[in-house]
Formats: structure tokens, C-alpha cells, sequence
């Protein structure tokens, strides 16, 4: 193999992108199918587009959305996303309230455990 192949490919391995190093998601990768759908999230194009929605409120979307891939409910707690994120707990709360009046995100509230969040692709 060629010198600049060989280094070509050690550059491209370690390249960073913004949430780490970058990972190659090959059909011969060592990957199980459930850490494949963890690394990726499918954004709603209204999502995006919506005036009502800051940034942060996308973010906080996005880190919800990222932990429901099982089929099941995610359970992802707000200290959770914080760490993730690096966006207040308080700003989360924000963002939470007003996903769930745009109705792209289902919370479902728990006396005495954590909320259950589910996102929702279409909003209003």
C-alpha cells in the first residue's frame, strides 16, 4: 500500500467532528444496529424551520430524540442532557415547556420518578 494512503487513513480516523471523534459506521463495522441508530438523529424539516423555537430548544429536541432509539420510551433525564449539552438545567426546563406547547414533544409526567419525554416528529 502507498505511503499517502497509509497516512491518509490515520488522518481521516482521527478527525474530530463536534460531538467527538469521528466514527466509521461501515457494514463490516464492529457497530451493533441498536449503537448505529444511537449515533444518528432523523430532524423533522418543521422542527428547523420553526420562528417559535430558539436554538436551544432544537438541541434539547435533538438530546431527547437521541436517546429513543429502542422503540421504547427514553429515558434520558434533564442532568443528562445538561452533561451532553453543556446547556443550563434551567434553560432544559425552558425548552421543555415550550417543545411540548408546539407539540414536538409528549411529556408524561410521573409523582415521585422522573418525567418520561417523547419526541414527536410534526408539530403544529
Amino acid at each position: 500500500m502507498d505511503l499517502k494512503k497509509v497516512e491518509y487513513k490515520k488522518i481521516v480516523k482521527q478527525k474530530a467532528g463536534p460531538f467527538g471523534p469521528a466514527q466509521h459506521m461501515s457494514s463490516n463495522s464492529a457497530y451493533t444496529q441498536k449503537e448505529k441508530k444511537a449515533n444518528f438523529v432523523l430532524v423533522p424539516k418543521s422542527l428547523l424551520g420553526n420562528p417559535l423555537l430558539k436554538p436551544e430548544d432544537i438541541v434539547v429536541w435533538i438530546a431527547i430524540k437521541s436517546y429513543d432509539f429502542n422503540k421504547t420510551l427514553p429515558f434520558v433525564g434533564v442532568r443528562t442532557i445538561h452533561q451532553n449539552t453543556g446547556i443550563r438545567i434551567k434553560t432544559i426546563y425552558k425548552s421543555i415547556k415550550i417543545l411540548e406547547k408546539c407539540k414536538y414533544l409528549v411529556v408524561q409526567k410521573r409523582p415521585g420518578f422522573t418525567s418520561i419525554y417523547k419526541p414527536q416528529a410534526l408539530g403544529f
